[in-house]
């Protein structure tokens, strides 16, 4: 144990940890934002809609209050735009994440 300890320490272990947090966080958000305007880009079903509620279920109580009202808005706004400026971040993103 005292040895993995040392060279995780020595080469830098938490520093790329933290990266590899962050890219991994970099990577999902953009997607989930291209999922929900995929969603509302092809309209409003009631499979999609119980798909979301139980998404939303999932979260903890103060996360899916906040993020309810964006994730409603840009269902009912979905426009080609958004779904093409997500996709593309995501696609820049992934690479890195994985």
């Amino acid at each position: 144990m005292k040895t993995a300890i040392v060279r995780f320490g020595s080469h830098d272990g938490m520093v790329l940890a933290g990266n590899m947090a962050f890219l991994g966080m970099l990577a999902l958000f953009p997607f989930l934002i291209f999922l929900v305007a995929l969603s509302g880009f092809f309209g409003k079903t009631e499979y999609g809609q119980n798909a979301i509620q139980l998404y939303l279920s999932n979260l903890p109580n103060g996360v899916s209050a906040i993020v309810a009202g964006p994730i409603e808005s840009i269902i009912q706004n979905t426009g080609g735009e958004i779904l093409t400026i997500s996709i593309l971040f995501a696609l820049w993103t992934a690479p890195s994440g994985v």
